[in-house]
């Protein structure tokens, strides 16, 4: 039986040099590959696989729920960053997750959570 072992997202950049500025400098990922129209990054073995486009209303619809093991740490580094959504603060929620939320360079929305 085969098993699934993780998942990278891919979403949409309006500009991939953009994009790689700000996951190095703001949420801490590194580079792994950037090509023309595709880029690769990491942290803590999470990959993200961001798709050059040229529509703008693109990446406002694109998101992605990444499970973290400390919320509060995580988000008290990326306010310091000044990347925290405006009705994205970290927030104990119904369904049973701490989490906040970030907009992208390009708007993507990463919501960020730790099971409760």
């Amino acid at each position: 039986m085969s098993r699934i072992l993780s998942v990278a997202p891919e979403l949409p950049s309006l500009d991939l040099n953009r994009t790689r500025a700000f996951y190095e400098t703001k949420l801490g990922f590194e580079t792994i590959s950037q090509y023309p129209n595709y880029a690769i990054f990491s942290r803590d073995g999470v990959w993200m696989n961001y798709v050059l486009c040229d529509d703008p209303e693109i990446p406002k619809n694109a998101s992605c729920y990444i499970y973290i093991d400390n919320a509060r740490s995580l988000y008290d580094e990326l306010q310091a960053q000044g990347v925290i959504h405006p009705n994205g603060a970290l927030a104990d929620k119904p369904y049973g997750v701490r989490e906040f939320s970030v907009l992208d360079d390009s708007g993507c929305l990463l919501k960020f959570g730790q099971r409760l």
